[in-house]
This record gives C-alpha cells, sequence and structure tokens, in this order.
C-alpha cells in the first residue's frame, strides 16, 4: 500500500470536497502514523497526565455496566414477570427491545449536536431516577401488591424504558468515544483495551450477582444500589469528565 500517495489523494478530494487542503490531510495522517508506531511503556498510563485521562475512561466503562441496564436486557423477561404487571412480560420486552432501537437512532441524530459531557449527565440522571421508581414499585408491592398491581401496573414499563433510551443516549457508547477523544494517537488502542477489558469483568459481576443480590436484599434494594450509582456517576461526570467534543487533544 506504501507509495499510493496520489490514490490518497483523489479518495481525501472525493471524500471531503474539492475546498479540502488535501497535502495537509496527507501530512496529518503521516504524522499520526508515525505517533501511532510509537510505544509508550505501561508505566506512563499509571502517571499524569494520562492518569487521569485512564481514571475517567475507566470510570465511564465501569459505570456502563454498573447502572444496571445490561443486565437488565438479559433478566428482562424475570423482572416483568417478578413485578406482578398485568401486561403480557414477553410484549413488555419486545417494547424495551423497540425503544433501544428507537433510542439509538435518537442518539445518532443527537451526539453531534451536544457534547459528550452533557449527554453522559442527562443519560446517567435519566437512568439513575429510572431505577430509583423501578425500586420504589417493588418496594410498594412487597408492602401492598393489589395496590402496585391495581394502580401502578405501568411503573415497570415506563421505568425500564426510560431507563434504555437514558442508557443508549450516553453510558452506553460514549465511554469508547470519550476514550478515543482524551487519549494521544499512540496510547489510544491500548487504553481502549483496557477500557473493553473492564467493561466485560464488571459485565460479568453483575450478571453473575445481580439475581443474588436481589435475593439477599429484594429487587428493590437491588434497583435502588444502581440507581445510587448512577446518580453517583453524574456528580463524578459533572466534576471531572471534560467536554472532548470538537476540541484538538491539547485543548482538551
Amino acid at each position: 500500500m506504501k507509495g499510493m500517495t496520489d490514490d490518497a489523494k483523489k479518495a481525501i478530494s472525493w471524500l471531503k470536497g474539492e475546498t479540502t487542503n488535501v497535502d495537509q490531510e496527507i501530512s496529518s495522517i503521516r504524522e499520526s502514523l508515525k505517533l501511532t508506531n510509537k510505544t509508550v511503556p505501561w508505566l506512563d498510563y499509571f502517571r499524569p497526565p494520562l492518569l487521569k485521562c485512564l481514571f475517567v475512561s475507566q470510570f465511564l466503562f465501569i459505570l456502563n455496566e454498573l447502572c444496571g441496564v445490561n443486565v437488565i436486557r438479559l433478566y428482562t423477561v424475570s423482572i416483568f414477570q417478578a413485578s406482578g404487571s398485568s401486561l403480557d412480560s414477553n410484549m413488555e420486552t419486545i417494547i424495551i427491545g423497540v425503544v433501544l432501537i428507537v433510542g439509538s437512532c435518537i442518539y445518532s441524530g443527537v451526539v453531534d449536536h451536544f457534547g459528550r459531557r452533557t449527554l453522559l449527565i442527562v443519560s446517567s440522571l435519566v437512568v439513575g431516577i429510572s431505577m430509583a421508581a423501578m425500586g420504589t414499585y417493588f418496594k410498594v408491592q412487597a408492602d401492598d401488591k393489589r395496590t402496585a398491581q391495581e394502580y401502578l401496573f405501568w411503573v415497570p414499563l415506563l421505568s425500564l424504558g426510560s431507563a434504555t433510551v437514558g442508557f443508549v443516549l450516553g453510558c452506553a457508547p460514549l465511554p469508547y468515544v470519550v476514550t478515543s477523544e482524551l487519549f494521544p494517537t499512540q496510547t489510544r488502542g491500548r487504553a481502549s483495551s483496557l477500557g473493553v477489558t473492564t467493561l466485560n469483568i464488571f459485565g460479568f459481576l453483575i450478571a453473575k450477582f445481580f439475581v443474588d443480590v436481589s435475593d439477599v436484599i429484594g429487587s428493590a434494594g437491588a434497583f435502588w444500589i444502581c440507581s445510587a450509582i448512577c446518580l453517583l456517576g453524574t456528580v463524578v461526570v459533572y466534576c471531572v469528565v471534560p467536554e472532548t467534543r470538537g476540541k484538538e487533544l491539547d485543548n482538551v
């Protein structure tokens, strides 16, 4: 593939338009490739300034799992059955799936119009409130099952639906985006690998122990824990996570 500069210029010109400074784009790509080939020692990830970037990245990937939405998707039918809702649990699960698709489409339309930080704050706040509402429903159901099923039967579907929308608007996709925008080119690959590793570890843990925790402290307690984590996440994002949309790495 080396020595195909003319083909590269044609491709960039076709992709970005005739007014694009093609030579500058080519130069930028070459500099980026040089940086990519440089290896950064692992210890440097645990020293400033990469240490803060690593903390932000790891925190967002952990929040992605501990907010509880991913594990809820695994046990959607069981959760609806446990809620005692008068609606069909399988139909409710299908509705949640449709909501997930619609939320993803909404995210695609708004991600470039709002800052990453803003979307993360809104996302974690919406998920936190939704989880709190779901926990409260299970608490009411435990105290007065008849009232929950007759008057609050709509709460589980609304709560899990809004949690799903909130999740796909920020907590689900943005850890990957923010990680790629926070780290310099030569460290981005390892940082993303660390993030995905953390995501899978916590995904396994919450999938393994969510039901056990629910059995010990009750479904209400499990959802309230997820809610508390999301609300804590909102505060951490507000205080620590920088805005990365449309900014050069040095400015971030």
